[in-house]
């Protein structure tokens, strides 16, 4: 019921741990790690990030585990930090749930699930799925043009931006073909540069997937495209969107008036 690792540095044991409380009916663990303790004061968030990357690889590739946790005392917010950078959700909040030191104090449970995506490029008949996309009420809220969207110009729209050749549509999917969100990446006509969006499938909100897609798309188009920066415009009071943009990898920029709204310039390049 666990599987434990050590976790080196070149050849030299800094750490243990792996995954236990192992559940294989149910296909879920509990993660566990202890560093050496020189270490936390000034590198507790770059090993545990590393840590958590390395054994959610076992959990989900090699295990095909659904779901990992963590179970950790109230004490730690520097944990909860990297878990969220992580991608990992607050699931549980348990109140007094331990006695330590003399007192009750409250246990965190930060969880992931393990969502398996595809991604492809979008064609022609995925029009109809873009438009409900578009016009959906969380996601016309967010975008700079709230006005809902009509079907004969989405229709142009779509099918010139999937014919345009400086626009790259990704669709994200699960490995049953769920529709789970798209990403869009457009070449502006200023010089290598380019504006990305994104929109996740009502049914898949709440799951921590934004930053996923996003880090995934802007791989791709990099790889293809590496002399170019890909720039995310945000609505200042989208928190949702910047922590997920801030996970994937991009930095932010600056504070400006973007299409008559306060918004945030996030980069990513390919350095």
């Amino acid at each position: 019921n666990q599987i434990l690792f050590s976790y080196l540095e070149n050849d030299t044991c800094i750490g243990y741990g792996g995954l236990v409380h192992i559940n294989w009916i149910d296909q879920f663990a509990e993660i566990s790690f202890l560093m050496d303790s020189q270490l936390e004061k000034e590198q507790f968030e770059f090993h545990w990030l590393n840590y958590l990357n390395l054994i959610e690889s076992v959990a989900f590739k090699d295990l095909n585990l659904h779901k990992i946790f963590t179970y950790a005392f109230d004490l730690r917010p520097s944990l909860y930090k990297a878990l969220e950078k992580a991608g990992f959700n607050q699931e549980a909040r348990l109140k007094e749930h331990c006695y330590f030191d003399k007192k009750f104090i409250d246990v965190l449970i930060h969880s992931k699930i393990n969502y398996p995506l595809t991604v492809r490029k979008a064609i022609l008949k995925d029009s109809e799925l873009y438009f409900e996309w578009a016009n959906d009420d969380e996601v016309r809220n967010q975008s700079f043009n709230s006005n809902s969207i009509d079907w004969l110009n989405h229709q142009k729209w779509f099918s010139g931006k999937v014919e345009n050749e400086n626009c790259s549509l990704f669709v994200f999917e699960t490995n049953h073909k769920n529709a789970v969100g798209q990403v869009r990446i457009e070449k502006s006509n200023e010089t290598n540069t380019c504006i990305i969006g994104v929109s996740i499938s009502k049914n898949f909100r709440g799951k921590k997937l934004a930053n996923q897609l996003i880090s995934k798309a802007s791989f791709l188009f990099l790889k293809e495209n590496p002399t170019y920066t890909i720039s995310a415009y945000i609505k200042r009071d989208n928190f949702a969107s910047i922590k997920s943009f801030e996970q994937a990898g991009f930095i932010f920029s600056q504070s400006l008036d973007y299409q008559g709204s306060e918004s945030l310039l996030y980069l990513k390049t390919n350095l």
